[in-house]
């Protein structure tokens, strides 16, 4: 009697690690990106070019060397910076041109790391603060350090007692944001620092600007939480201390825990607070990223479908990347072009799936879903809304997605469903739409049996193949 085997599921995909981010550049440009900046071979040019956080370490000679390359192969229509741009700024600039989509706070902390481990650096640079290992959110992007001020114990009997004072003149001097970010909140981020490697948690009791109480219980809270920054955005009225030639007084006492720490320095940082639909605009960029990038790689005539993709970018610059109608415009044109299906595995061959309902009500919210997103882990074709779904990770920080419950590292294992989004904007009045057993998405209507779809359950079980063996 012949036996019957059973295919076996498929195992869960494993996570990539070490990829490349995604780029606008061919091989043949990256080689001669590195020959302009004088590195020595192509092994070179790909380790510093495949690597964003590179940029922020670079001096401005070769920033401008990389803008001038960009500019004269027609890969951006935007001009250098006037050279009054802070390096930093420019760095960001590029990464956002080169890297469409790529997290800038990402590429900085790893900036910052490999500074403060490089032997050159360390000796041109003895105290860079180790800002990349304090903890931060996904919706919290730290920028410069625009102050340090060396602290001093206070005069006063109370040895928790710190004093420091913020100049205006100085301020106004160190305050010039990058136009990418002028549609974030900016906020003022004070730090307190043992030493230039050890961040210490502020707990404080009481922290008086100008002699005022302005410690309160958001503070707390956020020291509750883990973060090691007080945010002073508002307990200041920055724009007067900035025109004025004054200077502005913090006192600050720490609880009786850290009455022995011996404070050494307080630092202020730039930070742009993201809201939920930032983090929205930054993952419509990076999937459209990820698609033009997967296209180039897989293109015969490269150099055409590049100029295709730069064009489609250039008309979303860096600027309108934070606002929800232009990088929607973008993701929908990049995917029209762009976009291939994935084919199935070899291990999913034996796997015979019918169609199946495709509901667009977002787990999360229990509302419709206008931005079809799920994790690069999961297997299922289902999404959630992006949108709700930053909503949900702002209060609680534990990312998984809603539907398997798959653990994902942030933002950066998500992506937008281009063939659902697709449909949303063909069909927005539709509340759940039929995917057919080759991956593509009906609506209703366009399926000819409808009604035995319709007495179908939402999801149709898996089909397994029997493959007889011979005795």
């Amino acid at each position: 009697m012949a036996r019957t085997k059973y295919a076996a599921m498929p195992m869960p995909r494993k996570r990539a690690h070490g990829k490349q981010p995604s780029h606008i550049l061919t091989l043949r440009q990256i080689k001669e990106i590195g020959q302009a900046i004088k590195l020595p071979n192509l092994a070179n040019a790909m380790e510093t070019l495949m690597q964003p956080a590179n940029l922020f370490l670079m001096s401005r000679q070769k920033l401008m060397a990389i803008h001038d390359y960009l500019l004269d192969r027609r890969l951006t229509s935007i001009q250098q910076p006037s050279s009054k741009l802070k390096l930093p700024d420019h760095a960001r600039l590029l990464i956002s041109l080169i890297y469409p989509g790529y997290p800038l706070s990402k590429a900085q902390d790893l900036a910052c790391r490999k500074g403060r481990e490089s032997r050159t650096a360390a000796r041109k640079n003895a105290e860079a603060f180790a800002y990349d290992q304090l903890p931060c959110t996904e919706f919290l992007d730290r920028g410069d350090e625009f102050m340090r001020i060396k602290l001093q114990p206070s005069l006063s009997s109370c040895a928790s007692h710190y004093s420091c004072s913020i100049g205006g003149k100085a301020l106004s001097r160190a305050i010039s944001p990058t136009d990418s970010f002028k549609s974030l909140s900016r906020r003022m981020l004070l730090y307190l620092w043992l030493s230039p490697r050890l961040c210490l948690t502020p707990h404080c009791t009481s922290l008086l600007i100008n002699g005022i109480e302005t410690w309160d219980k958001d503070d707390q809270m956020t020291v509750n939480q883990g973060y090691k920054h007080i945010d002073i955005t508002e307990k200041f009225d920055w724009n007067k201390l900035t025109s004025s030639k004054e200077s502005a007084t913090i006192d600050f006492y720490l609880d009786d825990a850290d009455a022995d720490a011996d404070l050494q320095y307080a630092t202020i940082i730039f930070g742009w607070k993201k809201s939920s639909l930032d983090m929205l605009c930054q993952l419509y960029m990076s999937t459209s990223s990820k698609l033009m990038s997967d296209a180039l790689s897989n293109s015969k005539t490269i150099d055409t479908t590049q100029q295709e993709a730069v064009q489609l970018f250039d008309r979303c610059p860096p600027e309108l990347r934070w606002t929800l109608g232009p990088v929607q415009d973008l993701f929908l044109d990049v995917g029209r072009l762009f976009y291939q299906p994935v084919s199935q595995d070899d291990e999913d061959d034996d796997l015979v799936c019918g169609r199946e309902y495709i509901s667009l009500m977002d787990p999360v919210m229990l509302s419709k879903i206008h931005h079809p997103c799920k994790s690069i882990f999961c297997r299922h074709a289902s999404c959630f809304d992006a949108k709700c779904y930053f909503d949900l990770m702002k209060q609680q920080q534990a990312w998984a997605c809603p539907l398997c419950h798959i653990q994902l590292r942030g933002s950066q294992d998500l992506f937008i469903d281009y063939p659902l989004k697709r449909m949303i904007a063909t069909y927005p009045d539709a509340d759940r739409f039929v995917k057919d057993a080759d991956g593509t998405y009906l609506n209703e209507d366009q399926c000819s049996d409808r009604t035995t779809i319709a007495n179908q359950p939402p999801l149709a079980p898996i089909v397994i193949k029997p493959i007889p063996l011979d005795d």
